[in-house]
């Protein structure tokens, strides 16, 4: 399995409803013509997950995206912050197996 350990947050900070856990899998774009990498996920909650990427993309941007985390799944996501070295998704809706 990808996930490695949980991440410890001072509380001050927080803003998650659920723990995030460090991960070394892979996050892909999915768009009619198949699908794209976006990049390395470095941690992932149920509530989202942040993204180590270069690539350019919009806040707000919605997407649909397939995860490689040690198990695989597709689920809906939302670009909620941008910054260097990568973006931070947050997820709606259901995941489903990929």
């Amino acid at each position: 399995m990808f996930l490695t350990s949980s991440i410890e947050v001072p509380a001050s900070r927080e803003r998650r409803t659920s723990p995030r856990h460090a991960t070394n899998g892979m996050v892909y774009r999915v768009h009619e013509a198949g699908t794209s990498e976006l990049g390395k996920v470095r941690d992932v909650s149920l509530g989202g997950c942040f993204v180590l990427s270069d690539l350019s993309v919009q806040l707000s941007e919605q997407m649909h995206l397939k995860f490689s985390i040690g198990a695989e799944f597709e689920i809906e996501g939302t670009i909620a912050r941008t910054g260097t070295g990568g973006f931070a998704i947050v997820f709606s809706g259901q995941a489903a197996e990929a």
